[in-house]
């Protein structure tokens, strides 16, 4: 009766199990946590997997629509990895996402429009990469965005309409870059926002 009990409370994790990658650990809660030789986004169930963290992998590209096959995907995070490019459309088919985090990678550039269908994301940290300028086009679909991070990067100079879809943001962390001078009109209508 006893191991039937135990069975019948392991049971989820270790069908969890079965279904987690090799370099992968899944949890009931829906995240899934990958590291080492991954070259690639690794084939989860796109139906139990809501976080996913990529550390200290070998993916250096992030291609069109990738995390597409993730419908309840809400927060994903690439750190400490050799990833370099991202593909016009690596977030299309995604709008759910509410999290990205791209930290500690080789990233230098980001295509215009790569973020166009995540209106509804809350958080977009990107620091510690090689990021040496940002376009508004980058952000004109964030309009639920509250929290942006590009410290550690290259910025040396940002234009004054850069943030301006960002009604909502209140924390932007600009640390660690070579900017000299900042717009003035780049925080005019956002008060409440903490900068560093």
């Amino acid at each position: 009766m006893w191991f039937t009990f135990v069975l019948l409370q392991l049971l989820p994790q270790l069908t969890l199990s079965a279904h987690c990658p090799n370099g992968c650990v899944c949890d009931i809660r829906g995240s899934a946590k990958c590291i080492g030789d991954i070259t690639d986004i690794p084939p989860l169930d796109p139906t139990t997997t809501f976080l996913l963290l990529l550390n200290d992998t070998n993916i250096k590209i992030l291609k069109d629509r990738s995390f597409q096959p993730f419908s309840l995907l809400l927060r994903l995070m690439i750190t400490h990895s050799t990833l370099d490019t991202i593909q016009p459309e690596a977030f299309h088919g995604a709008p759910q996402l509410r999290s990205i985090k791209l930290s500690s990678t080789a990233l230098s550039v980001f295509p215009p429009k790569v973020f166009s269908e995540q209106s509804n994301l809350e958080q977009l940290q990107l620091d510690g990469n090689q990021i040496a300028s940002v376009s508004s086009e980058l952000f004109e679909a964030m309009v639920n965005l509250t929290e942006l991070n590009l410290s550690k990067n290259r910025l040396s100079q940002l234009d004054a309409d850069v943030f301006q879809s960002l009604t909502k943001l209140n924390y932007l962390n600009l640390a660690d870059n070579q900017l000299r001078n900042l717009p003035k009109i780049l925080f005019q209508k956002k008060q409440l926002l903490h900068r560093k």
